[in-house]
């Protein structure tokens, strides 16, 4: 599994006790890292809803076999007046190049 860069192997122990700092387990990182990634913010109203959305991806992650790795992204109001092809376009390949440069977690683009 692409994950298996950051966790696998022992010039990988760093990373491995970086995750095991944020309190995941050695069976949580025996499973596929899975980014979820919202624009989640407490100040603005269109936003303010991804925390618990979020909460129910990585529920669904964990119960496909996963483990959700959970961080934030730029909020701007352009998702307050817009549809979600604008933020793709822009946010989108922004988060996959953030990912594959850390070779961190697997993503996908589907710009």
């Amino acid at each position: 599994m692409r994950s298996d860069a950051v966790k696998k192997g022992p010039a990988r122990a760093p990373a491995r006790a970086m995750l095991k700092g944020t309190g995941l387990s050695s069976a949580d990182l025996e499973r596929p890292l899975v980014a979820v990634v919202s624009t989640f913010t407490d100040v603005m109203p269109c936003n303010i809803h991804l925390r618990d959305l979020a909460a129910q991806i990585k529920q669904g992650i964990r119960a496909a076999g996963g483990t959700p790795i959970e961080f934030n992204t730029i909020a701007s109001g352009i998702s307050c007046f817009s549809h979600s092809a604008i933020i793709v376009k822009s946010v989108g390949p922004r988060i996959v190049t953030l990912l594959q440069q850390d070779r961190n977690w697997a993503a996908t683009s589907r710009t």
